[in-house]
């Protein structure tokens, strides 16, 4: 890939988000200039675009080009990432920080079923900022991908819990069950009225708690 191609996209908000496509990493502009995001190391401007993995047969992440650069809405500084999961049509979200005050923002997703592809993509040269594990994938091959890749931050999403949330939103009201939309070219997936699941929470595993959020 050519080391000048870039795409960019004006958010609503007015940022301008330009992605360097083989580098995989990105630049928000304000009207004052490029944006140097909250935690940045040396005040850097330049973000690498996150690359976000789903271990388990029962995810369903169709609303997502696979393997492709995306673009997702971003609330209080978080990427709001769709995903279903189980039999469930509801729409669940994880977050992941960004430091970033614009609301859209790239980010790549990936879907793997078993433990030996994610090894796979690794050693074609692949890699993953975050892990989103269903909880039946055995815990000795959790445990493994963790010491393979400790920079690899995992979360872990226990069925029950995510079963009982559903329950609780059908139970308050029908505005918390949402789909996920998408903008008139159907590169911003849009799904701010939908609530997050819970997680469960095992430090072992490096998880943050039982709220979905990857931290940066």
């Amino acid at each position: 890939m050519e080391d000048n191609l870039y795409e960019e996209r004006k958010t609503p908000a007015g940022f301008l988000v330009k992605v360097r496509l083989s580098k995989m990493t990105y630049v928000v502009f304000t009207n004052s200039g490029p944006e140097v995001p909250r935690g940045s190391k040396n005040k850097s401007i330049v973000v690498n675009v996150p690359r976000v993995a789903f271990l388990g047969e029962d995810f369903n992440l169709s609303h997502f080009r696979l393997g492709e650069l995306s673009f997702v809405n971003v609330k209080a500084g978080k990427l709001v990432i769709p995903y279903q999961h189980g039999f469930s049509n509801e729409i669940k979200t994880i977050f992941v920080s960004t430091g970033s005050a614009s609301d859209v923002l790239p980010v790549v997703i990936y879907h793997f079923k078993v433990k030996e592809e994610l090894i796979s993509a690794y050693e074609k040269g692949d890699s993953f900022h975050h892990l989103v594990v269903d909880e039946e994938i055995p815990r000795t091959d959790m445990v493994t991908l963790k010491i393979r890749y400790p920079a690899m931050n995992m979360l872990v999403i226990k069925k029950k819990i995510a079963s009982n949330a559903a329950v609780r939103d059908s139970a308050s009201s029908q505005s918390g069950q949402g789909s996920a939309d998408s903008d008139a070219d159907g590169r911003v997936v849009d799904f701010s009225k939908v609530r997050a699941t819970d997680v469960i929470n095992n430090a072992n595993l490096n998880q943050h708690s039982q709220n979905p959020v990857f931290l940066a």
